[in-house]
């Protein structure tokens, strides 16, 4: 999935797009098991020394933490 972002600089009101690149993205409706069946790969490298990062985004109070950690 690609995004473009257009920005304007604060001090020079220049326009600057932005393109980003997302290798998976998951929807409102994903359960905590789909965000563990993307994940759990790079978990088990991170475990076995690989480098590995998952990276939770969105709004603050919109349920990154719990998505991760669930109720436990």
């Amino acid at each position: 999935m690609e995004v473009k972002i257009e920005q304007y600089g604060s001090l020079s009101r220049t326009k600057h797009d932005k393109l980003f690149k997302f290798a998976r993205v998951l929807g409102w409706d994903s359960t905590q098991k789909d965000l563990f069946d993307e994940v759990s790969s790079h978990v088990d490298a991170a475990v076995d020394g690989f480098n590995a990062a998952v990276i939770s985004f969105g709004p603050s109070k919109s349920g990154k933490t719990y998505s991760l950690y669930g109720t436990a």
